[in-house]
Order: C-alpha cells, then structure tokens, then sequence
C-alpha cells in the first residue's frame, strides 16, 4: 500500500470486494464500504499468561471501579462537549497525513475537570475498539502515584485490546533478562508497549483495522500526580524520540496533567503537538447543568430531598455556580457536602445555607467540612493516617494499626463523605480521596492552618507498623494492619528522617531508640539479634556501596540474612531486617556522612550488653570468615578430591550475589579476623576445621569460567580499576597476616608448602564430556590450606585483570596444564 495515500482514498482498495479475509479479520463490502464483522488474534506464543506475568496494577485503568479507586468523576451529558469534540476529532486525524498530531496535551488548574473528560475519552474509543491503553494516576494511593507499574500496566493493557502485541512482548521478555524489574522506564515502554505496537502492524488484519477504523488512543490522566519526576521525564522522552522515528505510526498519546515544567518543556519538543488549555474552554454553563442534574437526581433516590419541593431555588443554584468560580472539584465537593448525610444534626437545607455563606474558595469549604469533626476524639491520629498513609486502608486496618475501635473510626469519618470515599460495609475496601487537593490542603500549613498535618507524624506510622511486624494475625482474603505494616514501616521511617537529614544528634538517637525498641520487643532473642548487628557493622562496605548497587536490588538485611544462612523464625528474621535496613536508612539519610567507625559505635552501643568500642566487636570477623567459605567451597567425597572449589552462584539477577561478596572479602575478614582473635589465628594453623559446610546447590564453573563471571565487576565502573584495586588490597592484607603466623610456626609453613591443590575431572552433563574442577586433593580441611587454593585463583585472576599474566608462571594454570597432561597420557 502506498504509504503517502490519505483517508479520503482508503475505500477504493476494497471498491469491487465482496467478502473478504485479511488475516482473522472478517469483513463485508459493499459498494466500496468495508463493514467489519468480527477481529481475532492468537495470542499462542509461550506457555505462560502475559498478565500473570506483567502483573498490572489493577485499579490503574478507565475500567476501575471509580468509587474505590479515585479519581470518581465523568463528564455527565451535555457536558464540556466542545473539547471532547476536539480530542475525537485529533484522535480520528488520518496517521498518513505529512505532518500528524500524535501527542494531545490536554491542561488545566486542580479542578478544572481533566479527569473527566480523561475518563469519557478512554469510554468512548474503548467502546469503538480503539483504545489501546489507559492509565490513571493518582496522589498517595501507593503503587498509581508511583512508575514502577506504569509500563507493564500499559503492557497489560495493549496485549487485551491488541492480542497480536503479545509474541513480540514475550521475545523482549525472554531477550531482555530484567527488564521487568530492573530496566529504567524508558526502556520497558521501548520493548513492552512501542514495538510491540509496531510489529502488530506486520500483521496484515491489524494493518488493515487501522486503516478502516483510524488510530487508537493510549490515554495517561494525571501525569503530574506521579511521584516520580525522572521517570516521567524519561516517558515523554521516549514519547519525543518515538515519534520521530514514526511520525505516522497510528498510534495516539491522549495525556492530561496540571502545567508542570518538566512535562510542558517535553510536550514542546514534540513535533505538531496538540494542546488543549481548559482554561480557554468556558465552564460556566457545564457547572450549571452539573448542580441542575445533581439536584434533580438527590431528589429522585432521597425522599426528605424529594419532599422539599422545587429545591434550592433557581436564585440559590446560581450562587452555586458563582462559588464554584469554574472548579468542576469545587462544585462536586460542594454538592457533596450539601447532600451527604451525617450525623452532625445538619439538613441538607442547613449544609446548603453553610455553603452560600462561603466566599474564599475551596480551601474554606474543606475547613467547614472538616469544622465539625476536628473535636472528636482521634480525630488527628485517623485523619493524619488517612493522608500520610503509603496506601489507602480499610477501617478495619485503620482501627488495628492504632489499637481502637472500628467504632473510633467510623465516628470520626461519617462526617466526611464529601471528602473521603468511605466504603458502606465492607471491610475490604479502603477509605480513600475524592481528590488529590485534599491532601495538598492538610499538608499546606498556609492553606489549612491548625489543622495542618504534620509530616513527623510519619515516625508515629514508623513505629505503629513496627509494632505489628512481630504478628502473624492474617485473614484471607481481607487485608490487615499486619499486611500493611511489612510494606510501609521502612517508608515511614525514610519519609521521617528525611526531614532531618542534617541533624546528626537526632539521627544517632533515633537509631538507638529503634534498637532499644526491637529489644524490648524481643526480649528472648537479643543473642540472635546482638549478632546480625555485629555482623552488619563488619560488613565490608565496598562491596556494598559500590560494587553490589550496580548489580542487584537486594538489601543489606536480605544480604545478611543469605550470607551467614541465619534459620531461625521467619517472622523473627523479617522483623530484624527490617530494623538493620532502618538503620542503614539512618546513616544514609545524612547529607555528609560520618565516619562508618562512628556510625558503628551508635550501633554498637546499643546492643545488650553494648560493645562500647568497635574493636571490640573486630574478633567476630571470625564468623564471617566461616560465612565466606562454604560460599566458595565444598567438599566432596569423589575420587581424587576432598574440596572444590565452586562458589555458590545465584541465578536471579536482582540478587547481591553471595558467594562474589565471599570471593572479594573473604581475605579482608582473614586478615582482621587473624588479627583481632588469638584463638582463630590457632584455627588458621592447626590441622582441621570441621565447622563449616555447604549444602547449597552450586552451578559447576571452573575457576576460568568464574573469572568471566567476575568481569563485570571489573568493567561495569566508572574507575574499572576499583573493583580491582580493592580486592587487591584486601588480598595483599590478608597474605601478610598469614605470612606473619607461618614466620612463628616453621612447621605449619612446611606443611603449607606441600599442601595438594590441582585439578581432577569429573562427568558433566551439560555437553562437554569432562568438568575440570579445581580442588584440594589431600584430606586437608584447615583453613590454612584453603587460603593456598584461594591464593592460586586470586593472584591469577588480579593478573589477569592487569594485563600482567604469564601463563608459564602461573600456579593455577601450571596445575591446569599437569591434570590436562595426565589425562591426555
């Protein structure tokens, strides 16, 4: 087809068909007018759901159910007609045209109806056929304030209502490892939503559904209302570039938000944008049918409405209008607030009096809605919760996180219903905002004033949620405090801190006041406990502040928790790691950290019995040493071998991988565990060890094999020479600390000396006949022996990476070249 053809020529390549088949899609023609009857695609392409795999947030799209998941507003009939009639129009422009307007901005102060018209568009093509995706943001409901969702939920979207999207989805799933859940946003929406959409077009009934019926529409509400800024930023780039890739791609952006610089600034490097200023679209006659329409329908469902008769009058309905001074917001919760029922001893007749008296805006109608409740009692704790919260909760969550009553609850919410969407009775809905400029109000002390909520009221949620980690009270089915505590105590915690981030006396406090507080909680297991935390300060910290951040997403707790294989209560470890990643935030919350020795210190004093010095908890390098070596180490009972080396390796690429962190720091912990424990360095000379073991799975590599492995460590930094350079000296400290033992025990030194490392071959079944595994071929378990075979790997590997490698002099490849030898004669 000629790609420069117009819309006006698309019947004459269908002029003299009858029925026809393109692809699954049947069709009718008559008289050179194409009648689509019915459009399938198969979506057969791997043996897994797309859904299930995307994992969508379900409450994001135009689908919602609207009075659970805000925003709850459409456009009622008669209503702001002439900017849907435009963004119809823009949406049917033919994509073939020279220059086509993929991108409608459509703008606007709070209130001023954008969610509206967002919903009725996304309606409308979704009824034609032709809406590909929609989204819905909105401020503090959790995951649709947030863009870690975003794109997988467009995704979900685009392969319901275009199955032929879903192959290329899947390959960029399989081709991309990550790219649901550690690729930046612009290049999921590159791989999982843009060029699926072009390879759809490959298949002729898709191409000719476009060309039939015209684009379809992605529609993106409140895009401001995002909490993350770089993200979107990253999106309407991608959007910018796409387009000028594929300006007549039929594909159309429909995106609404408030005017905010970083989104107008991308909106303006669009080629032929279309925008749309609501504040040039007159409104005062859509309020007037909106008050007209919501009386008329008050009176129809509520008889002590219906029995005052022709209700307000015309004269009082005008001032309505005025008041709402073109806010579509401002009127909706003025109705709301005349027409709700509460237990306040109001009429609807006095709420309508309370609001006519009302001149300053919307700012004065959420104080008077507020007015009657702010003296019960609670009312700041469940009003602050209600803002603050990370994600909407249910009463029944809101009643348990702060020990009351649900009847508490309700006494303090029935008031506010013009506000608050408050679910009748049902325990598994949320309260949650009619609009977003309710929190703005509270939060604001200029705009709320003594009823302003404070954002330190995050440490009271910190601690409330901390106080249900310890639980295990679930229902199924229904959600609880306990639910809601494992996900937000951490951001609570980080929201407050954040606050205080250069009061260094505060932030030392507040990490003694958690510890205290988890031990007081956990009386009984303050030995458990006591050692997470000195492991937590030894850790060695290059690794993870430079090294592991640009390669996986697992916390420090979580690391910790993996390497020494800690096994005791499941809640118990979640709660510990929890409260170590709190204190790991607390350091990280300062602008210019201090010295990790006296960050420790604060940890440190406050175990039971506090360690008053960090050298005194410099001897448990002992335990982290005997972490480290069943990570890289195994023994075996196979001919010829005692112990392998086979480090541990994990296949999820958003894991810190353990046994690389072994690999790097097992000699920094040999070194200061030599060092600061007399009765280990004897361990590191004697004979046997037997008290460490391994039984975790291993995947078979030859030390070669892990050294590509470890290259990206090496070639992934800004300095590659760091990764380098720190295992060198971590290495170079450690041989000496051993060097120094041997020098006092010559007769542990001449053992040494003979100590049996090389390689043996053993069956593998990946291909290849023989694995050539590296171990130790004497029964010798001591540590001593196992710091030879390390060495002989490590100083290979270091010469390696400096380019300083002489194969004929080296021990490990020596020992390679004799097994190969052997086997060959």
């Amino acid at each position: 087809m000629d790609e420069r053809s117009g819309s006006g020529s698309r019947s004459n390549y269908f002029a003299n068909a009858r029925d026809f088949t393109i692809g699954q899609q049947n069709n009718v023609a008559e008289g050179g007018t194409v009648y689509v009857t019915n459009i399938t695609y198969s979506s057969a392409s791997g043996d897994y759901d797309i859904h299930d795999k995307l994992n969508p947030i379900p409450d994001a799209s135009y689908r919602r159910d609207r009075k659970k998941s805000p925003p709850n507003s459409t456009c009622l009939p008669g209503t702001r007609e002439a900017v849907i009639k435009q963004v119809k129009s823009w949406v049917n422009d033919a994509p073939v045209l020279k220059d086509p307007s993929n991108v409608l901005w459509l703008y606007g102060y709070m209130g001023s109806g954008k969610s509206a018209i967002t919903q009725t568009i996304a309606e409308t093509f979704a009824k034609k056929g032709r809406l590909a995706a929609s989204f819905f943001f909105f401020r503090g409901s959790g995951d649709r304030s947030k863009s870690d969702r975003f794109i997988r939920t467009l995704a979900s979207d685009l392969a319901s209502s275009i199955p032929s999207t879903v192959p290329s989805m899947k390959k960029a799933i399989k081709d991309y490892v990550g790219l649901l859940t550690a690729s930046p946003i612009e290049l999921q929406f590159q791989h999982l939503f843009l060029d699926p959409f072009r390879s759809s077009l490959r298949n002729p009934g898709r191409f000719a559904q476009s060309l039939l019926t015209g684009p379809v529409v992605t529609v993106v509400d409140g895009l401001d209302e995002c909490e993350d800024r770089g993200a979107v930023a990253s999106f309407m780039d991608r959007i910018v570039q796409f387009y000028q890739d594929h300006p007549r791609t039929p594909l159309r952006f429909f995106i609404s938000s408030r005017v905010e610089e970083y989104i107008r600034t991308r909106i303006a490097q669009i080629k032929a944008p279309t925008t749309v200023d609501l504040a040039h679209h007159g409104s005062e006659e859509d309020i007037t049918v909106i008050v007209h329409e919501t009386f008329k329908r008050a009176a129809e469902d509520d008889r002590i409405i219906r029995s005052y008769g022709a209700w307000p009058a015309l004269d009082e309905r005008r001032k309505l209008v005025q008041l709402a001074d073109g806010s579509f917001i401002m009127i909706s919760t003025v109705l709301r607030f005349i027409l709700e029922r509460t237990n306040d001893g109001r009429s609807a007749k006095d709420r309508l009096g309370a609001a006519l008296s009302l001149r300053t805006g919307l700012d004065e109608v959420y104080a008077a809605i507020l007015a009657p409740t702010e003296d019960l009692p609670y009312f700041i704790v469940i009003i602050s919760t209600v803002i603050l919260a990370r994600t909407p909760l249910t009463i029944v969550q809101l009643a348990g996180l702060h020990h009351l009553t649900e009847a508490d609850i309700i006494l303090v919410l029935e008031n506010l219903h013009s506000v608050l969407q408050i679910p009748p009775e049902d325990d598994k809905d949320p309260v949650t905002l009619c609009h977003s400029s309710f929190r703005e109000f509270l939060c604001a002390k200029s705009r709320s004033g003594r009823l302003c909520i404070s954002p330190s009221f995050h440490k009271t949620l910190a601690y409330r949620c901390f106080e249900h980690l310890h639980k295990d009270t679930t229902v199924k089915g229904y959600p609880t405090p306990v639910d809601y505590a494992a996900n937000a105590f951490l951001w609570h915690w980080t929201s407050y801190l954040s606050l205080h981030v250069a009061d260094l006396p505060l932030v030392k406090q507040e990490v003694e006041d958690i510890i205290a507080h988890f031990r007081a909680t956990h009386p009984k297991s303050i030995p458990f406990v006591n050692s997470l935390f000195i492991t937590y300060t030894l850790l060695d910290r290059g690794w993870l502040s430079s090294t592991s951040g640009k390669h996986g997403k697992c916390s420090v707790a979580e690391f910790i928790q993996r390497l020494t294989a800690v096994r005791d209560k499941a809640r118990l470890r979640m709660v510990t790691e929890k409260v170590i990643d709190a204190v790991e935030h607390a350091f990280a919350a300062l602008p210019d950290p201090t010295s990790r020795e006296e960050q420790f210190s604060v940890v440190l004093r406050s175990l039971d019995p506090p360690l008053s010095s960090l050298s005194q908890a410099l001897r448990h390098h002992t335990l982290l040493v005997k972490c480290c070596i069943p990570q890289l180490f195994t023994r075996v009972r196979r001919k010829g071998a005692h112990v392998l080396f086979l480090p541990v390796h994990g296949e999820a690429v958003d894991d810190l991988y353990v046994a690389d962190y072994a690999f790097r720091s097992f000699p920094l912990h040999l070194a200061m565990a030599t060092e600061h424990d007399a009765h280990f360095a004897q361990q590191v000379l004697s004979c046997e060890n037997k008290s460490w073991d391994s039984k975790a799975t291993r995947r078979e590599l030859t030390p070669f094999e892990y050294f590509v492995h470890q290259r990206r460590y090496y070639t992934t930094f800004n300095d590659p020479g760091e990764y380098l350079q720190s295992l060198k000296r971590s290495f170079e400290l450690a041989a000496s600390a051993v060097e120094d033992l041997l020098k006092r025990q010559p007769e542990s030194a001449a053992r040494s000396s003979n100590s049996d490392w090389g390689f043996v071959s053993t069956p593998k079944h990946t291909g290849r006949a023989m694995f050539w595994a590296y171990g130790s071929l004497k029964e010798d378990y001591s540590l001593l022996s196992l710091w030879t075979g390390y060495s002989n790997i490590v100083q290979c590997f270091i010469h390696r990476m400096e380019e300083t490698h002489d194969e004929s002099t080296c021990t490990l490849h020596s020992q390679y070249n004799q097994a190969r030898g052997r086997a060959m004669t």
